[in-house]
């Protein structure tokens, strides 16, 4: 099987490299010395020697929804994760990341991978990682200023076991990601039995004013994502969700092996393309991204073959009040620092930024079931959202979003007398704490 093999071959990649670091370090005697950047950490006082950081991050939130025939209003722990990170030697890195939030089912280990740092720009990565794919779902949490990524992310490829090349050239002008994955989620999660074949993934972007002298026009950028995998029909598991629905068994819309014509036996490739665009000029930034998703040769049983397409886009514009840049560098959003820590005897109350944005997902019609009200042909979405950076570390958010659809989806059953209530809209509001440490 393609997966075994691939995955025995990135825990052999990983493991050589350990190998291969430790005469260069076993040898040597160095000092240490603590302290705290973006997470705890000991290291060496030669910086080409090891370190070790430790991190982690606990996010709280608060959903309401307005919609009387929703019972979802809750409190939530959105995540909890502890990390670890840094380096064997100063081109042999490595980052581990765990998830205690969830059922037994679903803490898990999100991302282990080494990076091999072959030269300045360039970096080999083998193990669990985010593929190369979107401006949204390479730039990490905590610079996405809303609650939730867009429609899109559900069509776009997340983290997988792989290996991948990446850096970036020429003054941040040009950033690639390049990777072949098992192509089945984390861990293999979603496995099939029969083709076991890998999936090609890669995300090219590019800073066309990056090395000029046009300040306006330095941190414009574009870009493009592509992947292509061949599927085992038992492996289709799309999911989309809206903000509201993120954490409950509700979606916008749902494909799987088992649809309106029956199971399917049979499929071909699985291919995903993504275009992007992003602009960041002092305190505002805009962005939007287009996401296509297309299964081809879904055969179900005696019916011919047929395609599935989806395609979803957004686009978001954020002003940091209180004045601190937004800025894009390595073809990602970098989180904003307050200038001005939280520090009220000092009279400072760090930064404030207001993001919104217009979301829009297509799903195909031909294979929703008639009668089910499990996906919708369309949804359409606007979020704003304040976020109020006391520190780096420390960020309360408050979002409220609007979702309408345009098939009514089944919310839940009533107990007392059977009776189903469904919803064509869905109104939600987030309030979230995160501390990142």
């Amino acid at each position: 099987m393609f997966e075994r093999r691939f995955t025995l071959v990135s825990s052999a990649f990983i493991l050589l490299c350990l190998v291969a670091a430790v005469p260069a370090t076993a040898s040597d005697s160095f000092q240490v010395e603590t302290g705290y950047q973006d997470g705890f950490y000991l290291r060496s006082t030669d910086p080409n020697g090891p370190m070790l950081k430790f991190g982690g991050s606990i996010w709280a939130e608060y959903h309401y929804y307005g919609e009387k025939d929703r019972a979802d209003n809750r409190f939530d722990i959105k995540k909890a994760r502890l990390r670890v990170s840094g380096q064997v030697i100063n081109w042999l890195q490595y980052y581990a990341e765990y998830e205690f939030n969830g059922s037994s089912a679903e803490k898990h280990m999100t991302d282990v991978y080494v990076d091999w740092l072959v030269s300045k720009p360039v970096r080999l990565r083998g193990g669990q990682f985010k593929e190369p794919f979107s401006l949204e779902w390479q730039t990490t949490d905590r610079a996405i200023l809303f609650a939730e990524r867009s429609m899109g992310y559900y069509l776009s490829p997340h983290r997988d076991v792989g290996l991948m090349a990446a850096g970036g050239f020429y003054k941040d002008m040009f950033n690639f990601g390049a990777g072949v994955f098992n192509g089945n989620g984390e861990d293999g999660s979603t496995r099939g039995s029969y083709h076991d074949e890998p999936e090609l993934t890669a995300r090219l972007v590019i800073k066309p004013f990056a090395a000029t002298s046009i300040n306006a026009l330095k941190q414009f950028q574009i870009g493009a994502s592509g992947s292509t995998k061949k599927i085992d029909a038992s492996t289709i598991n799309l999911q989309v969700k809206s903000t509201g629905m993120v954490g409950t068994s509700l979606n916008v819309y749902v494909l799987n092996a088992n649809t309106k014509f029956g199971v399917i036996q049979e499929a071909d490739l699985r291919q995903r393309y993504g275009l992007e665009a992003a602009w960041a000029m002092g305190p505002f930034a805009v962005s939007g991204e287009y996401t296509h998703l297309e299964f081809t040769g879904l055969k179900p049983a005696n019916s011919r073959a047929m395609n599935a397409i989806f395609y979803s886009w957004y686009a978001a514009a954020a002003w940091c009040i209180t004045g601190e840049p937004i800025s894009l560098t390595g073809g990602v959003v970098n989180i904003i620092v307050p200038s001005r820590p939280f520090k009220p005897s000092a009279g400072t109350y760090g930064a404030f930024a207001l993001a919104l944005r217009t979301d829009h997902f297509i799903g195909d019609p031909d294979w929703i079931k008639d009668g089910e009200n499990i996906s919708s042909r369309r949804a359409d979405a606007f979020s704003a959202a304040l976020n109020w950076f006391l520190l780096p570390q420390h960020r309360v958010l408050l979002e409220y979003t609007y979702t309408s659809l345009s098939d009514p989806i089944k919310v839940r059953v009533n107990p007392v007398d059977g009776s189903i209530d469904y919803i064509d809209k869905e109104s939600t509001a987030t309030l979230r704490y995160c501390l990142d440490f």
